[in-house]
């Protein structure tokens, strides 16, 4: 059709231009410039005009590239890491239904080539129904995998767990370390106050990467004791002032303690039951008619004084239970005053936390289990330092 017009347009434009050829023979010689460039104007206009047209409709027939679709970015898991802010272990206290701090760790080398690990086992000194799973870190407290109790085992002492290709490699000749921590079944839900739990080997089972050769590899520490409970102390602080000066007579504030606890089901009922006070004093000052108040209650709880030492045995649960969680403590006695001495001095002190075997300053219940000990470091804490 484009060529057809063309061609039309063109004879017009050859007839037309005849015509002024002929006009031009008879007229003035000036005036047939203009009709004989119009008509050449015209003719390459047209040209032009077909030209493009030609031009656009094969552009149009030109295939579209059709953009590739984009490859999903393959999903990559994100290691998770240890939260938990404790990194050193010692024995404590474990709060059922909670993830206990760490219970154990262990150094693993291969002197031999690297090895790929595909099975860690973890095993208790005794059975602890309280541990629902272990788990387990390595040194940069990257989370590695959930142990859960061995079938197999009927000491229900062992928790094993199968690693993924590629989670864990002991380096040729290079030291890691792994930890556990343990994860407390509530007590609603069998676990058990007074529990003690202590590991007694993490093993380490693979394949080596240049032989496949068979590697097990197993600790041989000792490892610290715990105990589960329902309840324990998370403070225990002076309630009274650091400093005070020593004055003395008949039923004198000799110190004040506060207990902060915290449970982990309602019907705890957090206590104290036995606390020995240590008796610092020099001077010639001596103690005697020792009682407990609680707060600034009147009632009193009788102790005794010993020549270092004021003992509350069997303190019963309207003095000693942490109501809303935090109970003071006040003690109260007669003291008297050496003479001929220029300094004096009298402190109480909660001295010695205890361990899993063996007791210390405070015993304690969680309504269900009694505690001789309380964890963490000597001195529990100090009373008022009072001299003159």
């Amino acid at each position: 059709m484009l060529r057809s017009a063309a061609a039309c347009l063109l004879v017009v434009l050859l007839f037309a231009s005849a015509e002024s050829a002929v006009a031009a023979s008879s007229s003035p010689r000036t005036s047939a410039r203009p009709a004989d460039t119009v008509a050449r104007l015209s003719r390459r206009q047209l040209l032009r005009a077909y030209r493009q047209q030609q031009e656009r409709g094969t552009a149009a027939k030109k295939p579209v590239a059709t953009p590739a679709k984009p490859t999903p970015a393959s999903r990559v898991t994100s290691p998770t890491y240890d939260t938990l802010p404790d990194t050193a272990v010692r024995s404590q206290l474990l709060l059922l239904g909670q993830t206990t701090p760490l219970l154990a760790g262990v150094r693993v080398f291969s002197n031999t080539e690297p090895v790929q690990a595909t099975e860690i086992v973890v095993t208790l000194v005794s059975e602890a129904a309280s541990v629902s799973q272990m788990l387990v870190y390595d040194q940069t407290g990257r989370f590695l995998a959930t142990a859960s109790q061995d079938a197999d085992d009927s000491t229900n002492r062992t928790y094993s767990t199968t690693l993924p290709s590629g989670t864990l490699e002991l380096p040729y000749r290079r030291e890691i370390s792994l930890s556990v921590r343990a994860r407390l079944k509530p007590h609603t839900s069998g676990g058990a106050s007074g529990d003690d739990i202590q590991v007694s080997a993490i093993r380490v089972n693979g394949n080596g990467s240049w032989s496949n050769a068979d590697y097990s590899q197993a600790s041989s520490e000792t490892f610290n004791v715990f105990e589960a409970t329902r309840a324990r102390f998370a403070r225990i602080e002076n309630a009274g002032d650091a400093t005070a000066i020593l004055t003395g007579g008949t039923d004198q504030l000799l110190a004040s303690f506060r207990f902060t606890g915290e449970e982990t089901d309602t019907a705890a009922q957090l206590r104290v039951t036995d606390l020995t006070f240590t008796l610092d004093s020099y001077g010639g000052v001596t103690v005697s008619n020792p009682v407990l108040r609680v707060a600034s209650a009147n009632d009193t709880f009788a102790c005794t004084a010993g020549a270092s030492t004021i003992t509350c045995s069997g303190i019963t649960s309207g003095f000693g239970t942490v109501d809303a969680g935090a109970l003071t403590l006040r003690v109260y006695g007669n003291v008297a005053l050496g003479s001929g001495t220029s300094e004096q001095f009298l402190r109480l002190t909660l001295n010695n936390p205890g361990t899993p075997s063996s007791a210390g300053a405070i015993t304690w219940t969680d309504g269900t289990s009694s505690f001789s000990w309380v964890g963490g470091d000597q001195p529990i804490m100090r009373g008022t330092a009072m001299s003159r």
